[in-house]
């Protein structure tokens, strides 16, 4: 998909100038985060560290923002976790462990930011 975009972004700049090509530029950004959000495909994984709370704070790139947990996996004993049982995710994303776990694997799905620059679609994404 993102190779017919790349091929097909320099024939329509080639044809459309203005006000044509920054409609172009919004529904890109406007189909790329949806299909974000309906695919959960960008991913980031973080090793994390629990604090003497035993909460973990996820912090995902520049641009982007925490969609949903995919995965929590114990490094030190090399298992996955369960929700519920190893850990307890609140609304806002803070991930509390249960007292014997103390080093995670995290990898959770990320949407851009509403206000994603020109410059992260054109760029880096087609």
């Amino acid at each position: 998909m993102t190779q017919i975009i790349s091929d097909l972004l320099p024939l329509l700049r080639n044809k459309i100038h203005g006000p044509l090509e920054r409609q172009l530029i919004d529904h890109l950004k406007k189909s790329y985060r949806q299909f974000c959000i309906g695919s959960d495909i960008v991913q980031e994984t973080e090793s994390l560290v629990c604090d003497v709370n035993n909460q973990l704070t996820l912090t995902p790139s520049s641009e982007n923002f925490v969609l949903n947990i995919i995965a929590i996996k114990d490094t030190v004993n090399d298992v996955d976790l369960f929700g519920g049982v190893d850990f307890t995710i609140d609304l806002t994303n803070k991930i509390t462990c249960s007292d014997e776990i103390t080093n995670v694997d995290v990898t959770y799905s990320v949407v851009p930011q509403f206000d994603v620059s020109d410059e992260y679609i054109v760029n880096d994404i087609i």
